[in-house]
């Protein structure tokens, strides 16, 4: 595989990527973030140049962070032809770490689940629904009962652990660190009243442009905060150039409402495959 390395190598590879959108998706998506400054400190890598099958992108070796943190761990991956995989592809994975894969061609679990019985590696795979939102929806706050005025800044580093705590994976110093770093590298939106200045309802974005971690205090639900905030964060993202797009899960049928009264489409050749791998203990 062969790293790429200045800008105009990567805005090749971002304008054939779009061309192959949805499927590209996350790729796409992560290699516009690389080039607005590279915050999250990643590589992209192809199996040729300028013509290629294969993109990986996966975190920079140098300055490496725990070999069990998951959160920087983590690869998404994109094939022209899924037939037609280099055999370099899966030495482009550092299998001494626990790490996760990410992709929209599910097609790679095989190849994936053997490489790591070669290798005697721990395996998890979970598939979810991709949803992507192609024109804009306009969802203005809903108004507050009395004298309450409510606004939508950007999330800050200060809520990194009330956001975490209510993260299904969060929990941990890593994941905290993690959160941390979306605050303050990526598109985020939360809701706050003017007697109030803890967020009551939030979502951010990951390093690969998606949408997660969307949360609502239970005592502030039903009154359509989350729809307000999604809205105003599609729209920061679309302004910036980015894809809008989520992933949720099969049986989450609350999110999956969410989003699609927010006018998201969901894509039925584009499952999200999660892979996520962990060494044989020594």
């Amino acid at each position: 595989m062969l790293l790429l390395k200045c800008q105009d190598q990567l805005l090749h590879l971002q304008n054939d990527l779009e061309n192959l959108i949805p499927l590209s998706l996350k790729v796409y998506a992560s290699i516009l973030k690389i080039r607005k400054g590279n915050p999250f400190l990643q590589d992209v890598l192809v199996d040729s140049w300028p013509d290629f099958n294969a993109v990986l992108v996966r975190p920079q070796r140098e300055g490496q962070s725990s070999d069990f943190d998951t959160y920087r761990n983590s690869y998404v991956y994109f094939f022209k032809d899924p037939g037609s995989i280099p055999e370099s592809f899966m030495e482009a994975f550092d299998w001494t770490q626990a790490f996760e894969v990410q992709g929209l061609q599910c097609s790679l679990q095989a190849m994936l689940v053997n490489a790591a019985q070669i290798r005697q590696a721990r395996a998890e795979m979970a598939t979810l629904i991709t949803f992507i939102q192609e024109k804009e929806t306009c969802v203005s706050i809903p108004n507050l009962s009395g004298p309450k005025m409510a606004e939508m800044p950007s999330l800050s580093v200060s809520h990194t652990e009330l956001v975490d705590k209510t993260w299904a994976f969060g929990g941990s110093d890593s994941s905290q660190q993690y959160v941390k770093t979306c605050i303050e590298n990526s598109p985020s939106r939360c809701l706050m009243t003017n007697d109030c200045r803890t967020p009551i309802s939030w979502a951010l974005t990951d390093q690969y442009g998606a949408i997660r971690m969307a949360y609502t205090l239970p005592q502030h639900r039903g009154k359509g905060y989350a729809k307000c905030i999604i809205s105003s964060l599609s729209d920061e993202l679309r302004q910036g150039g980015f894809p809008v797009y989520c992933h949720v899960e099969e049986d989450n049928t609350s999110s999956k409402a969410l989003f699609k009264s927010l006018g998201f489409i969901e894509v039925i050749s584009a499952k999200l495959l999660w892979f996520h791998s962990s060494p044989a203990a020594k």
